[in-house]
């Protein structure tokens, strides 16, 4: 964070962020999980079609760590998981494929309809990493950008739509540890 600053830039109007992720697919995590996915799903009065999930991401706040606006998926075909063809689909310098695609066949033709962010975190140990919805300029409240402060508490869970505009304020001390699951799905018709 200290780099942006240096560089001008506003954290709050870019699409960046300053986290450490890895990944984690064991099953009894998604056994454990999965069942709040699908009550909420319900009870939210979506009742997507879901048919699977992503890898969970173990994610990191470190003091200063942030991750700016930005939405998880659009849920429609344009968001459909494309095939990544090795030898044919290029790969960036880091060694990823483009943003869409992959190699994955359980990914191929979904979308990420709904995601979940995971609190491992006890509130305490940490200050600032608030999770933010910008719920656009013609709320019926007239309040706009919302913190959910109940995802402060140590094991709490999220669940919303991938595409609402969302953000980790930066953690102003201490470090915030999360878990985030996306849940795929055919996309909206």
């Amino acid at each position: 964070m200290q780099g942006l600053r240096q560089k001008k830039l506003d954290i709050n109007n870019t699409y960046v962020r300053d986290s450490y992720v890895s990944w984690l697919g064991d099953k009894w995590i998604y056994d454990l999980i999965m069942p709040y996915v699908v009550n909420a799903n319900k009870e939210a009065g979506w009742n997507w079609d879901l048919t699977g999930q992503e890898l969970f991401q173990f994610t990191m706040y470190k003091g200063g760590g942030y991750y700016g606006w930005h939405t998880d998926g659009h849920s429609d075909h344009f968001g459909t998981y494309k095939m990544a063809i090795p030898g044919v689909t290029k790969m960036s310098a880091n060694g990823k494929w483009p943003r869409g695609y992959t190699d994955d066949p359980m990914l191929i033709g979904k979308n990420r309809k709904i995601s979940v962010t995971i609190n491992l975190t006890e509130n305490k140990n940490y200050k600032g990493g608030n999770l933010r919805f910008d719920m656009g300029a013609h709320t019926a409240s007239g309040k706009r950008y919302v913190t959910i402060k109940e995802a402060r508490d140590q094991g709490s869970i999220i669940v919303f739509p991938s595409f609402l505009h969302h953000q980790v304020t930066p953690v102003t001390s201490g470090t915030r540890y999360s878990l985030v699951l996306w849940v795929l799905g055919p996309p909206f018709k």
